[in-house]
């Protein structure tokens, strides 16, 4: 049990590390990732002792790793969409970029930002 315990804790931790992470840093994002993707092969290691658990403390290990499933899973989604989002910014402005650079100098005084 204390194994299981343990795997369940270190899984949760992972997850709330993993619901705070941002863009602006891809390399701790990478190792909060990385760390996440321990602790779920340590629970999924334990698979004979979580069915080995009786009734109640198996459902209620279940639920635990139901909603790590969860929190994961939105900060992944969420993730994603800033990612999407930055992309899409990076665009607009590049398009900016090749926009002044294509004027001839005289006429970059007035810049049309209006996407």
């Amino acid at each position: 049990m204390e194994d299981v315990e343990r795997a369940l804790r270190e899984l949760e931790v992972a997850t709330a590390a993993a619901v705070g992470v941002t863009l602006g840093d891809s390399e701790s994002a990478q190792r909060v990732f990385k760390d996440r993707a321990k602790a779920v092969s340590g629970v999924a290691g334990l698979r004979e002792a979580l069915a080995a658990l009786p009734a109640p403390m198996r459902a209620e290990a279940v639920s635990r790793i139901e909603s790590a499933l969860r929190r994961g899973e939105e900060a992944r989604h969420r993730l994603l969409a800033s990612k999407r989002n930055l992309i899409v910014e990076w665009a607009r402005w590049n398009r900016v970029h090749l926009a002044l650079a294509a004027q001839p100098a005289a006429q970059t005084r007035k810049l049309d930002c209006r996407g």
